[in-house]
């Protein structure tokens, strides 16, 4: 399957909520970026070629999947988004396809002209974070959504009844006149007759409001996206200390995909290396220290 029909097939099935509100839109989007930068810097890329631009490569490798190195006689040796074509006995490509607003468009074939460095090959196509990305950006759009209907709903606190408008507009004048602050409020009286404001309803604004449900599943959300990275975290929720076996485990999950990706990447950069012996590129994760 090629690029173009993989990238025609991924917009059409896309995930983001789009059909359902704007805030909606701009909930997942704001998601989208926050949680592929906090991916994107868990990377560390040592010795980068002083020739390549590390922002664009960075955004190249993780968006789309995969980067394509190859040699042009305007720039030297460069690192560029491409396409791919062909297919080889193992039914990977064979062929890179660059098209660049400066530097035109120019085919390579992939091992003698040219090498793909890529974070992981599935079912015949390249593999970008975007997918993993996308399905918790959805989660947590959709948990903004929940907040900020309940923040709506603990607003409505009571409700006031009244057998006619001028009791109804006598009623709104008067809340007006409290939430200003006046110490007091009057009302002239009809005579003794319908003098009484009619009922009154009092929501249970606390049984209402769920927030603080929501922004625990928000950060176990965030938790849950951090161990499909290989960022560590830990139980948040649990209020003991703990223990070292439980720690470790964590870590365990916490690395295997992610070290999949950097093993991926540094075998692609070995590939570029038999190629291009100047290239000392070595992708790692990032390491801090701290304690439990």
């Amino acid at each position: 399957m090629n690029k173009g029909f993989k990238d025609l097939q991924s917009n059409f099935f896309y995930s983001a909520p789009k059909n359902v509100y704007a805030k909606s839109n701009l909930s997942y989007r704001y998601w989208f970026n926050y949680l592929m930068r906090l991916a994107i810097s868990n990377f560390v890329f040592e010795d980068f070629l002083l020739e390549w631009d590390l922002d664009f490569f960075k955004n190249t490798l993780f968006y789309d999947g995969y980067v394509g190195i190859t040699e042009h006689y305007k720039c030297g040796l460069v690192a560029l988004n491409c396409s791919y074509s062909g297919v080889n006995i193992y039914r990977k490509p064979t062929r890179l396809i660059f098209s660049n607003p400066v530097l035109g468009t120019f085919n390579r074939k992939i091992g003698i002209n040219s090498e793909v460095v890529y974070i992981d090959w599935y079912d015949t196509t390249f593999e970008s974070l975007t997918n993993i990305v996308s399905r918790f950006a959805v989660m947590l759009a959709n948990v903004d959504a929940s907040m900020n209907v309940t923040l709506i709903n603990s607003r409505v606190a009571m409700v006031f009844t009244g057998s006619n408008k001028a009791e109804v507009k006598s009623a709104q004048k008067m809340y007006d006149e409290v939430s200003e602050g006046k110490p007091a409020v009057f009302r002239l009286k009809d005579n003794g007759i319908n003098n009484s404001l009619g009922e009154v309803f009092f929501n249970n604004v606390k049984n209402n409001y769920i927030g603080n449900d929501l922004l625990v599943t928000q950060q176990t959300i965030i938790n849950s996206f951090c161990t499909y990275i290989g960022i560590e975290n830990v139980n948040f929720e649990k209020k003991e200390r703990l223990v070292k076996d439980e720690v470790n485990s964590n870590n365990q999950m916490t690395r295997t995909l992610a070290q999949m990706w950097v093993d991926n990447i540094n075998d692609g950069l070995d590939r570029v290396r038999l190629l291009y012996p100047n290239v000392k590129t070595r992708c790692k994760m990032r390491s801090f220290e701290h304690e439990i």
